[in-house]
């Protein structure tokens, strides 16, 4: 269930509200559930990439498993990283350019 929570939303927030300026219309067309069909299909075929290439050298079924837990373990804490890089380019670009909205003012 993680698994899907962690695909889900992230591509839900990605293609809800996208810019036809920077995402192509045809990823971000949904069905008549609000699913993201075409960026489903893009994470399938990005993943099925990831994982088919290196059982080509890995020998039996417990090498691969522990594989794709040693490749978890890496990808999950890095998705934490590039939300802090991009809070501090925000924080960085934030007195450059002014904020349409403020949460709080002091």
């Amino acid at each position: 269930a993680a698994l899907v929570f962690s695909i889900d939303a992230p591509l839900k927030v990605l293609l809800g509200d996208a810019d036809s300026k920077y995402i192509p219309a045809s990823l971000c067309r949904t069905n008549a559930s609000g699913t993201p069909v075409n960026g489903y299909f893009l994470t399938l075929v990005l993943v099925a990439i990831l994982i088919m290439l290196p059982t080509l050298g890995i020998g039996d079924m417990n090498n691969l498993y522990k594989w794709l837990l040693n490749l978890n373990s890496v990808v999950m804490p890095l998705r934490y990283l590039w939300v802090f890089v991009a809070f501090i380019a925000v924080v960085r670009l934030a007195q450059k350019y002014k904020p349409e909205y403020v949460f709080i003012r002091n």
